[in-house]
């Protein structure tokens, strides 16, 4: 399966990078690099792997549909991710433990296709927000409880505006997002409170410029993200109320997106495109907080995409 259209859809798109203020910055030398999970084609389909610290790559998922985008949760023992195995993009849950499946959303009806994705975990581990079409339309951000219960609708938009990539603070009050809602080609960094209230723009960019896939910095005091601001994905930190925007990684030959945090702040894992034409397929790379000591993790033949580093015990 190609998935860059369905990473398209995902993602929306990206910006110049910027120096992340988390604490002593890390140097190329000092990375540490934690266990990942990642999504590859490696075995002609799309499934999870996770990556351990040493570079071993564990399968986590085998069938022949779709799996693909999870994360975390707090407690690193379970994995949000999406998947069409019943023939339609839903929200699923890994528990590593026993490597059981829960399916979390059911939302086909009438034959008309719905997607659900990006699911993201509340930092109590208790909710899990995501983006939908269920409501018809394009993409609007839900949250629900962290065993499917109770989805509550959280944005209300204007048609064709997508609402998507959700992503919690740490202390769960706020929630931060891309939306289109300034211009169909402009894609700008959102946030709101945990109900849905107080919905304010933390990005502005010139029509044309993609800044999304945003998260929160461990402490919460900067936001992760990724943009086009210089015509490239590139990637790039603000404060957590929008200001003092700092390029932090940009690779003239790559574009760089889906990027994430390390769960101390000291490094940013993220997945590179290669330029049309390029012999190189999608990787998974490892930057400083600083913005120094570029290292790719994972580099086949393959997709090898969508990072998310395992959370501290």
């Amino acid at each position: 399966m190609d998935l860059r259209p369905t990473l398209a859809a995902a993602l929306l798109g990206l910006l110049v990078a910027a120096c992340a203020d988390t604490g002593a910055p890390a140097t190329g030398a000092s990375i540490g690099v934690p266990a990942l999970v990642v999504t590859s084609d490696r075995d002609g389909d799309t499934e999870l792997y996770l990556r351990h610290p040493a570079g071993r790559l564990e399968q986590l998922t085998r069938n022949t549909s779709s799996d693909y985008g999870a994360r975390w949760s707090p407690d690193g023992g379970q994995l949000a991710f999406v998947s069409d195995r019943d023939g339609n993009e839903e929200v699923y849950v890994l528990r590593l433990a026993d490597r059981s499946v829960r399916q979390l959303t059911r939302t086909a009806a009438d034959g008309a296709p719905v997607t659900n994705r990006a699911p993201a975990w509340s930092p109590d581990g208790t909710r899990i927000a995501f983006a939908s079409t269920r409501d018809g339309g394009e993409a609007e951000i839900y949250a629900m409880g962290a065993d499917g219960s109770a989805p509550t609708r959280l944005t209300r938009t204007e048609p064709h505006v997508v609402d998507h990539e959700p992503d919690w603070s740490p202390d769960g009050r706020s929630l931060v997002f891309s939306s289109n809602r300034y211009g169909d080609d402009n894609t700008e960094i959102m946030r709101m409170r945990a109900d849905g209230s107080g919905v304010e723009r933390l990005t502005r960019t010139a029509d044309g410029v993609s800044d999304n896939a945003p998260q929160y910095a461990p402490d919460g005091r900067r936001i992760l993200f990724s943009s086009t601001a210089e015509g490239q994905h590139d990637l790039a930190t603000m404060a957590a109320d929008g200001s003092d925007v700092r390029p932090l990684y940009a690779n003239p030959q790559l574009d760089d997106v889906f990027p994430r945090w390390s769960p101390d702040g000291r490094s940013v894992v993220f997945q590179t495109f290669g330029r049309p034409g390029s012999r190189t397929a999608e990787d998974v790379w490892v930057v400083a907080a600083d913005g120094g000591g570029e290292r790719r993790l994972l580099g086949t033949p393959a997709s090898e995409s969508m990072p998310d580093p395992r959370p501290s015990p």
